[in-house]
């Protein structure tokens, strides 16, 4: 069983319009939320072996502020193709080439592409989680599926278990 964590970017501060998009920092309620994601992870015992992580400033951010909470060291790898804002298939691919059977594994990215790779991978699971899920995937959310595979290189859309979705505000 493998287990994946989705996680999108605590939320960006667009004040200051000199910035670029790949540029933007965490605004104070996003630098406030992430830790938060973090203590929650660990607290379930969830940790992830490995984070896959786009390469934007806010999702770096996000990443170093969750990753700070864990005990230990946690690989963490900055992927340029995980700044991405369109299909879910790039992600998907970012999972099957880097993850081995590494479990569990965190992805940090954008939406819309998170929110459809999740909707995408998730084929059963928690009702009322998929529904929030579904409804809104806000900044800092994460979803937590399962898997039946031996390895990430066996992905495919639909046959995950979606075991939790968690907001920012649910904690």
């Amino acid at each position: 069983m493998l287990k994946l964590l989705l996680l999108r970017h605590a939320k960006s501060d667009w004040a200051d319009l000199d910035h670029t998009d790949h540029q933007r920092p965490l605004s104070n309620r996003g630098l406030n939320a992430a830790p938060k994601m973090g203590k929650y992870i660990a607290g379930q015992g969830i940790t992830p072996k490995l984070v896959l992580s786009s390469t934007a400033t806010r999702a770096r951010q996000t990443t170093q502020l969750v990753t700070e909470q864990f005990s230990g060291e946690v690989e963490t790898r900055f992927i340029d193709q995980l700044y991405s804002f369109s299909a879910f298939h790039t992600p998907l691919n970012v999972i099957r080439d880097n993850g081995q059977s590494t479990s569990p594994l965190m992805l940090v990215g954008h939406n819309p592409t998170m929110e459809e790779l999740a909707g995408e991978l998730t084929g059963a699971g928690n009702s009322a989680a998929r529904a929030l899920m579904y409804e809104k995937y806000p900044t800092a959310a994460l979803a937590v599926i399962d898997f039946d595979i031996p390895k990430w290189a066996d992905l495919q859309t639909g046959i995950g278990t979606l075991v939790q979705f968690v907001r920012p505000r649910d904690l």
